[in-house]
């Protein structure tokens, strides 16, 4: 239950949106008990509509990627 909690609170800096779909699915069998069912919901309909070709619309629940100091 405490290890529930505390990942509980990490789930809004997790970028789903930039995984692989293969990575989510494995996140998402592990996970499946903390996983909001909203969120859960709208990233598999971003995989279901994802073209690599296509720039991302606007979401609010997608993070911008993150920079590194090693460019």
């Amino acid at each position: 239950m405490n290890m529930e909690k505390t990942l509980r609170n990490c789930i809004p800096h997790i970028r789903f949106f930039q995984m692989s779909p293969e990575n989510y699915k494995l996140f998402q069998d592990k996970f499946k008990n903390i996983l909001p069912i909203e969120l859960d919901e709208e990233i598999m309909q971003h995989f279901k509509e994802y073209n690599p070709l296509v720039k991302p619309s606007s979401n609010e629940n997608i993070l911008p990627p993150r920079s590194s100091v090693y460019q």
